[in-house]
């Protein structure tokens, strides 16, 4: 399979429609599209480990979720991280797919993972004024007090969170992996008794506990790391004959501190 073949694989399953506006997704970085595609690694972010790791272990194609290419560049040296990364990729023939919005937003994207990880039970698309698609989703949880669900969710993610308590019950609740704060006020609107996110906002979530909703904030790269799952479903679902790995690094410099 080459590697316009096997980008339509990512165009089925997360259409471009899907992208918001502000968003920058798709093809990065592309040499030769006609060149056949045997070894993928999966990332959230195309690190420049990541980069490495790819050009040493012969990857034909990195495939992340956050865009490689975010903000227009204005010149192109390797000076800078990025275009040292865009560097080392052509040189070395090494093409770079992101999907980033749109993966969040498609029905089986990574919203819905989130949710199933979470326990929803019914989970659909959160109605927001001006977005398509699923880019947060609403549904019922099995009633939990705010800190049992922050216990839950803790251990599901492997990772510190913080709780914003409106002291009621959590019967029903709306996640979006990634930054959120734009959301808040429809989860409330909805009826929501939690929103579960990662950037959010602290005016915003004041507003949100202030107006009986329970907030939990999960660490941004926490609450998206489920994407590495996702793509490898995908890709093993579409070209079992493509080999698949997850990126060894990324996250080595964050650190918790007590």
């Amino acid at each position: 399979m080459d590697r316009r073949a096997f980008y339509e694989i990512f165009n089925r399953a997360y259409p471009p429609e899907l992208s918001c506006e502000w968003d920058n997704d798709g093809v990065m970085v592309c040499g030769d599209l006609r060149r056949e595609v045997k070894r993928v690694l999966v990332c959230l972010d195309a690190t420049s480990q990541c980069v490495e790791e790819a050009v040493n272990e012969d990857f034909d194609l990195i495939v992340s979720h956050h865009p490689l290419l975010f903000r227009g560049l204005k010149t192109l040296d390797a000076s800078n991280p990025v275009g040292k990364k865009l560097f080392a990729l052509t040189k070395n023939d090494v093409a770079v797919f992101s999907f980033h919005t749109r993966m969040d937003a498609a029905p089986s994207g990574l919203n819905r993972s989130v949710a199933d990880a979470l326990g929803f039970l019914d989970p659909k698309p959160l109605s927001v004024p001006g977005v398509q698609g699923s880019i947060a989703l609403i549904g019922n949880v099995k009633e939990s007090s705010p800190e049992e669900f922050a216990a839950l969710s803790a251990a599901r993610f492997s990772s510190p969170v913080t709780l914003w308590s409106a002291n009621k019950k959590i019967t029903k609740a709306v996640c979006v992996c990634g930054g959120g704060r734009d959301l808040l006020s429809a989860a409330c609107a909805c009826g929501a008794d939690l929103v579960i996110s990662g950037d959010l906002g602290y005016n915003g979530v004041l507003d949100a506990v202030e107006s009986g909703m329970s907030v939990l904030e999960l660490p941004h790269r926490a609450s998206e790391l489920l994407c590495l799952n996702v793509f490898e479903d995908l890709i093993a679902s579409n070209a079992p004959d493509v080999y698949v790995k997850k990126c060894s690094s990324g996250g080595e410099s964050m650190v918790f501190m007590p």
